[in-house]
């Protein structure tokens, strides 16, 4: 007796095998950088008394697929674990588009000041990792580290 058995693989089960397949395949190339963390905009809503980005802010930043490009080129050189930081990346208009490219190669970690991430929930699904600064328990120093009221209290419901 034969069976055949159709079984399609749903999409997001096959993305995860090639990006472990990707990943695993770099891992085991000698000589190769392993992370890399690409601040993508120096755009922030805080004022950090230990960061002077918000000091800086620049509005010119790489396109979308100048953005790709860079990526490929990550992936290229054998990096495997991608932190998407700056300022804050989640400020970018594209970042849901960017975090779904990384993601299929990498295993991406996205910075946010608690600021963004509920806001960005929809794009913030596709990373691996996602990192939310709270500078202390205490939501009064909290928001004078970070210089701005209600910091703390934002991040608190963005990890929630």
């Amino acid at each position: 007796m034969y069976v055949r058995w159709n079984y399609e693989a749903p999409p997001s089960l096959v993305m995860s095998l090639k990006k472990a397949r990707s990943i695993a395949i770099r891992s085991l190339t000698p000589n190769r950088p392993y992370h890399a963390q690409w601040m993508l905009t120096r755009k922030c809503n805080f004022r950090c008394k230990g960061c002077n980005v918000w000091r800086q802010q620049d509005n010119k930043e790489l396109s979308t697929e100048e953005v790709k490009k860079g990526l490929d080129i990550l992936r290229d050189l054998g990096v495997i674990d991608l932190v998407l930081s700056g300022g804050n990346p989640l400020l970018r208009d594209d970042i849901g588009e960017i975090i779904r490219y990384a993601s299929q190669y990498f295993i991406t970690t996205v910075y946010d000041n608690g600021s963004m991430a509920l806001k960005k929930i929809d794009a913030l699904r596709h990373a691996d990792l996602v990192a939310i600064s709270i500078d202390s328990l205490d939501p009064q120093k909290n928001d004078y580290v970070r210089g701005v009221k209600g910091a703390w209290i934002n991040a608190m419901r963005a990890v929630e």
